[in-house]
């Protein structure tokens, strides 16, 4: 994480060295996201595409113009304000319907839910010019990373989790596997959108972005001893907003 803020740091001593001007944005977006956790297995297509919740935030932008290299004229840099909410439950192989052990109930029973905020800083690149004789037309690529911090819960329709055979085995089998609590983690981010002028002063897009946690707590759950659980949470953003120019 270290390393990024670095990257960061070293991009904006370079352009403020050389760059004639600065250029000031301000926008927003909202839009679903998809938050990959153990609430299902990994790379399970119901899993990763039934637990929706929704993203909405607040953004500034930095832009570099001397025309003096490509970087100047194409990079942007992005400071966000984010906030992220997903009801979760169980989905995938573990929960089938033919599937009518007492395990497969206690999953079918387990609800959770993860509120969360991001902070952090992206870098953005302009990669392919669509441009036409009436609007600008970008795809770009971003690159950053996040301070994620949120609160999670875990219930269930059988009673009190902290009861007996309430839980699955696998996240009984030794303490602190469960939590009802606060969290805070680093993060990677890494995406790509489409960017096109609507006015002068204006511009929409639509953003796809990846979010790799650094923490396994983000949704309450983390199942040391199953394997299909034991990767770092994980959440993927379909992000619509609009950016306004505020000038030098």
């Amino acid at each position: 994480m270290k390393r990024v803020y670095i990257i960061i740091t070293l991009f904006i001593s370079a352009f403020s060295t050389n760059a004639q001007t600065f250029m000031h944005e301000a926008g927003f977006f909202i839009g679903p996201v998809s938050t990959q956790t153990d609430y299902g297995e990994r790379g399970d297509f119901k899993s990763n595409t039934a637990n929706i919740g929704l993203s909405v935030g607040g953004f500034h932008v930095l832009s570099f113009y001397s025309g003096r290299s490509y970087l100047e004229e194409n990079l942007r840099l992005r400071t966000e304000f984010s906030f992220a909410s997903t009801n979760l439950k169980y989905h995938g192989i573990y929960v089938a319907p033919e599937d009518t052990s007492t395990a497969a109930d206690q999953l079918r029973a387990m609800k959770g839910k993860t509120t969360y905020a991001n902070i952090g800083s992206q870098l953005e690149l302009n990669i392919i010019n669509l441009s036409s004789r009436t609007s600008d037309i970008y795809i770009y690529g971003t690159v950053g990373g996040m301070y994620s911090f949120g609160n999670s819960t875990v219930s269930s329709s059988l009673g009190n989790i902290a009861n007996a055979n309430v839980l699955p085995d696998f996240l009984t089998d030794e303490p602190d596997q469960y939590r009802n609590d606060k969290f805070s983690t680093f993060a990677m981010t890494a995406g790509f959108g489409l960017t096109f002028d609507l006015s002068r002063n204006s511009r929409l897009f639509a953003e796809y972005r990846n979010q790799f946690f650094f923490s396994d707590w983000v949704d309450g759950l983390n199942a040391k001893n199953f394997e299909p659980n034991k990767k770092n949470d994980a959440a993927a953003q379909l992000t619509f907003g609009v950016t306004f120019y505020l000038g030098r």
